[in-house]
């Protein structure tokens, strides 16, 4: 896996535009993040980018000795998004020379690209260009994921090899630069599109003016359990028969829990992830405020759930967000990491 600058961002966001043969400008967050190590990434779920700087140096015989006699320092900006509905990726390069001197003077790039694993590659272009002083010249690739049939998971990737030369040499210099880990897949629940995110990079929903949702999941995560942005990430799951479980064991039917008119039973992690009441394992903790009286001590840290009784349009409201806002514009698919953020 490349390298990658984490740059969490909240579960909406506008996307590129993937129109074949037209160079996208770079997202602000990309020129804010500035220059960074070779092979690093600042990305979201759907675009990644780099800014590497790089030295080209043209050393040639002068009197029995080798001899610098021309310098090009330049800019390499690596870019590639997919979509949330979508099966093709791009991937583009753009070099911009801050200096040259001497022999440098002149230099010319071309590149090539290519796509590895699940994938057939579709347009490219970067032919030969001319490099000049604080210009950029680029170039872009198109490839589509073969990850289409229903319930398809395909890791790919890309990427471009550039060959530069200078008119006093004869050799060439060649530079690589890969893309991050891509995934495309036709595995979003309910929806039959295919999409292409970088899924080491794990999305969050923000919850904002949900007063008791949001001081319930406040305080679960306060309790040591797993989501928030500053530990451990939930995990969705898509099985329904383990999702009904999670729900029937946090929030039983049966159970002596009380049902104030207006409430309804709300637990966390959610049922619809791995750490839930069942699949997570633990037993059950509840706060002053939530109207639950357990019949055992309060559970503690990490493994278990909390439960609490909430405004039931409020609980209701809360899980359709997730879904629209998270799961299905994210691809957030079956075992993927996702945090809650309560503002």
């Amino acid at each position: 896996m490349k390298p990658l600058k984490k740059q969490l961002k909240p579960a909406t966001g506008k996307q590129q535009a993937l129109t074949p043969m037209t160079v996208q400008p770079l997202p602000s967050w990309c020129a804010q993040a500035g220059t960074l190590p070779e092979g690093y990434y600042s990305a979201t779920r759907y675009e990644a980018c780099g800014n590497w700087p790089y030295q080209l140096t043209v050393v040639r015989k002068v009197k029995g000795s080798q001899t610098v006699t021309g310098v090009m320092e330049f800019t390499l900006s690596g870019f590639h998004y997919g979509a949330q509905n979508q099966p093709t990726v791009a991937h583009q390069i753009t070099i911009i020379p801050s200096s040259m001197t001497g022999d440098a003077v002149g230099a010319t790039a071309s590149a090539t690209a290519q796509c590895w694993q699940n994938c057939a590659a579709g347009s490219q272009g970067f032919g030969t260009q001319t490099l000049t002083t604080g210009n950029g010249s680029s170039g872009e690739f198109f490839y589509n994921t073969t990850a289409i049939t229903p319930g398809a998971v395909g890791p790919t990737g890309s990427s471009w090899n550039i060959t530069f030369k200078v008119p006093s040499a004869s050799n060439s210099w060649t530079l690589g630069s890969s893309s991050l880990n891509v995934r495309c897949d036709t595995a979003l629940p309910n929806n039959a599109s295919t999409g292409c995110v970088n899924p080491d990079i794990a999305p969050y929903i923000q919850y904002q003016g949900f007063d008791s949702f949001g001081t319930h999941v406040k305080a679960a995560q306060d309790s040591g359990l797993p989501g928030a942005l500053s530990g451990a990430p939930l995990h969705r799951l898509v099985n329904q028969t383990l999702r009904d479980l999670n729900r029937n064991t946090a929030c039983p039917q049966n159970s002596s829990y009380p049902r104030p008119t207006g409430y309804s039973c709300d637990e966390y992690p959610f049922a619809s992830t791995s750490e839930g009441a069942y699949t997570g394992g633990g037993t059950a903790r509840t706060f002053p405020w939530c109207q639950i009286t357990l019949s055992a001590p309060d559970s503690t840290g990490p493994v278990g759930y909390s439960v609490c009784m909430i405004n039931l349009d409020e609980n209701n409201y809360a899980g359709s967000v997730l879904n629209n806002v998270l799961y299905a514009p994210m691809r957030v698919i079956d075992a993927d990491p996702f945090y809650v953020h309560i503002a």
